[in-house]
């Protein structure tokens, strides 16, 4: 668990990495550390604000990250919102971190077979 701009900064190091050809971006959504629902609460606007998880993620697959990536958001309801903003800014989502990683796993083991020179980190 770490604060939403930190895990956005994570995601930037691993895509600079040539060891690295795909990314799973995975928080713990309910951590008040954290802007992850909609707006109003005790969050503000929440995962409208530019310094949330989800502004900051799509901003930098849309800037900055150039490999594959995916997000895993492995929580309830409540955060459905987040997954949406998330898929509509074209990130895949996976709701649990289990399926994400099976997903993945087959994605690079058939990268691997057909002559993708690298495996996940």
């Amino acid at each position: 668990m770490a604060v939403d701009r930190a895990h956005i900064e994570i995601a930037k190091i691993f895509d600079g990495n040539p060891n690295v050809d795909i990314k799973i971006s995975s928080c713990v959504p309910f951590t008040p550390m954290m802007k992850t629902l909609v707006p109003g609460g005790l969050e503000g606007d929440g995962i409208e604000h530019t310094e949330s998880f989800t502004q900051l993620l799509i901003k930098a697959h849309r800037e900055e990250i150039r490999k594959p990536l995916v997000a895993v958001i492995d929580a309830g309801e409540q955060y459905d919102p987040m997954a949406k903003m998330l898929l509509e800014a074209g990130i895949p989502v996976f709701r649990s971190a289990d399926v994400a990683i099976r997903t993945v796993g087959v994605y690079a083991k058939n990268k691997l077979k057909y002559g993708s020179p690298r495996f996940i980190s």
